[in-house]
C-alpha cells in the first residue's frame, strides 16, 4: 500500500483539488423523479446555492447521496469525504456512504453509470480521492474493508 497518508494531507489534498470546481447550478443538484418530500431525503434544500466548503457536517445526513445528479456528487463529493474525516459523529452514515459510493458496482449496467459520474474527475481530484480512502483503509476501526475494496476496484487504477 505504501506510505500511509495522514489525515491532515488527504484534507489539504482534497480541499486543494476541488477548491475550483462550478457549482453545478441549482437546477441539477437531485434526481427529482427520485425526490419524495415524505422520506425527509431533500438534496436540493440542502444544497441549493451552497458552496461545498460551506456544507455543515450535520447537513449530509440529509441528502441520500444517490438522490444526486453526477455533476452534484462529483461537486459536493469533497463536503462528504471531509465531513467523513474531520467530523465522523456530525456527518453520521453520511461518511459511510460516500465510501460506498466510490467502491465500483459489481453489475455491469451499474458500471457505466458509475464510471460516467466519475469520468469527469480531474487527475487531482482522484488523486484526492484516492488519498482520502487510503486513510479510511488505514483505519482498522472503520470501513476499511470498503475503503479497501475501493482501491483495489478503480481507484489504484485511475
Amino acid at each position: 500500500m505504501g506510505v500511509k497518508p495522514s489525515i491532515k494531507a488527504a484534507v489539504t489534498s482534497i480541499e486543494e483539488a476541488f477548491a475550483t470546481s462550478g457549482y453545478p447550478g441549482d437546477d441539477h443538484i437531485a434526481h427529482h423523479q427520485n425526490y419524495n418530500p415524505s422520506d425527509g431525503w431533500n438534496c436540493a434544500e440542502v444544497f441549493r446555492g451552497k458552496a461545498w466548503q460551506d456544507v455543515e457536517p450535520a447537513a449530509l445526513i440529509k441528502c441520500a447521496i444517490p438522490f444526486l445528479t453526477p455533476e452534484a456528487f462529483r461537486y459536493f463529493l469533497p463536503a462528504y469525504m471531509l465531513g467523513k474525516l474531520l467530523h465522523p459523529t456530525e456527518a453520521d452514515v453520511a461518511g459511510d456512504f460516500i465510501v460506498y459510493s466510490l467502491v465500483p458496482p459489481k453489475e455491469d449496467d451499474h458500471l457505466v453509470a458509475w464510471r460516467k459520474q466519475l469520468e469527469p474527475l480531474t487527475p487531482a481530484q482522484k488523486r484526492a480521492v484516492r488519498m482520502f480512502l487510503e486513510v479510511i483503509a488505514n483505519d482498522p476501526d472503520d470501513i476499511f474493508r470498503d475503503a479497501q475494496n475501493a482501491l483495489d476496484g478503480f481507484w489504484n487504477k485511475s
